[in-house]
């Protein structure tokens, strides 16, 4: 155990040292869209205009807490400014589309379109009327250079990032990480001729065409070309770990147990943790969670007894579990996959933290908002750090009337992303410190 907790020290100083270097990368605009339309930096606010933006939804992924949804043609503005602007570039966002196909709609558009669309300048993000990404630029001359990727996933989170080199003319657009599309014959020149705003959930030079439909999360700026590693990063951890370089990791509960309530049958709590080998299409990390799907099969979920007409009015006693983490961890989300018919799926759990054990003491109770979609991972921020080494869930409610059943209430697998707490021995840090200056003496070689 502890040449394990060693190495992960080691690569823990790596990656720190990586992500200082990483964050030399500019950033000029972040907008984390959990709370309002402000940008992390202080620099480039943007304001709520032409509808309703609702803040404060489940988040896109690792690190980036809640995000907006935009119902209603509601979009977000921020004043033009050469900062958001740059003539080398890279925007990342997460993005869930609740509507694909039949028109153009933009999660992020900085475009310019001057003297009768003689002269086109600035960048665009289309889920486009074929349900296809692309991403547009303008050059000043009276075209749209499009670069094409792969089909928009309607109701799924979708990591989307696009960079501009001007040293060697490329324009690259990135899938969930994946370089989708890139050209050198592409140019580019920045939104400045007519000034015009930058627009998140929508798009047109004056933003009230083109409106998004569905959520986004985690929109940022840089002005310089992001490596594919970099982006790749960003979309694994976020973009405040990515700058930070903290290195969280997803958390696997040694052990679950039924408190109160009840489960059905092969539909028993231990299936909420062995996922790995029973449910889950790959073993989860933080670079590929957003990705993992559940098979929501009978055996690999757990259920409570049913009790009629729903659980809960029907009498259904509330359920309760514990898990044991194994060891201190400070936790920053939930990670949850609801189980597979619509009524029973778990809606909202209230989580208490315990760091004297599965028997100790709760506390920090902090409400979770499942959305029902099945299948696939639901990133739940805690809105904190947490320190815990176990963690205790009461089943609040259900989906009960959208769609089929209520008469249980179930899920299908669960994880926790955070930091293992560790104080490390004396010879611990010696071995560290000299790991360290290796990297460091080694980087100051390579400059």
């Amino acid at each position: 155990m502890k040449r394990i907790q060693l190495i992960a020290l080691v690569v823990a100083c790596m990656s720190m040292l990586i992500g200082i270097g990483q964050s030399q990368a500019a950033l000029v605009a972040h907008y984390d869209l959990g709370v309002d339309a402000s940008d992390t930096t202080g620099n480039h606010n943007g304001a709520v205009v032409g509808g309703s933006v609702n803040f404060g939804q489940v988040g896109g992924g690792i690190g980036t807490g809640l995000s907006a949804d935009f119902p209603n043609n509601g979009h977000i503005d921020v004043p033009h400014s050469p900062a958001i602007n740059p003539t080398d570039f890279t925007v990342t966002l997460w993005a869930r589309p609740t509507a694909v196909g039949g028109t153009h709609r933009s999660p992020i558009t900085s475009r310019d379109e001057a003297n009768g669309a003689a002269n086109r300048f600035g960048y665009i993000v289309y889920n486009n009327p074929a349900g296809d990404w692309q991403f547009w630029t303008g050059s000043g001359v009276a075209s749209w250079p499009i670069l094409s990727g792969p089909a928009v996933a309607n109701n799924n989170w979708t990591h989307v990032a696009i960079s501009y080199d001007s040293a060697t003319n490329t324009k690259s657009l990135y899938i969930d990480g994946a370089l989708a599309a890139s050209d050198d014959t592409q140019a580019y020149a920045p939104n400045g001729l007519q000034m015009e705003d930058l627009h998140i959930g929508s798009g047109a030079d004056g933003g009230n065409q083109f409106y998004w439909a569905g959520q986004i999360d985690d929109v940022a700026i840089f002005d310089t070309t992001l490596s594919a590693g970099a982006i790749q990063r960003i979309k694994a951890v976020g973009v405040n770990n990515f700058l930070s370089g903290a290195t969280p990791e997803i958390v696997t509960p040694t052990s679950v147990r039924l408190d109160a309530g009840s489960e059905f049958s092969t539909f028993v709590v231990d299936n909420l943790i062995d996922g790995d080998s029973n449910g889950l299409s790959a073993v989860p990390t933080v670079d590929n969670v957003t990705e993992v799907l559940h098979a929501n099969s009978g055996t690999t979920m757990w259920t409570t007894d049913a009790f009629f007409p729903n659980y809960y009015s029907g009498g259904g006693p509330v359920p309760v579990m514990t898990f044991d983490l194994g060891d201190k961890f400070d936790l920053t989300e939930v990670v949850a996959w609801n189980y597979s018919i619509p009524g029973n799926a778990a809606r909202q759990i209230t989580a208490e933290f315990s760091t004297t054990g599965i028997d100790g003491v709760f506390g920090n109770p902090i409400i979770l908002e499942v959305p029902q979609q099945t299948s696939v991972s639901h990133i739940l921020s805690l809105g904190q750090t947490v320190r815990a080494d176990a963690v205790r869930f009461t089943f609040d409610t259900n989906w009960v009337g959208f769609g089929a059943g209520g008469d249980r209430v179930g899920l299908a697998e669960v994880r926790f992303v955070g930091n293992l707490v560790n104080i490390p021995e004396p010879a611990t840090v010696g071995l560290l410190g000299v790991a360290g200056l290796a990297l460091l003496r080694r980087r100051r070689r390579a400059a």
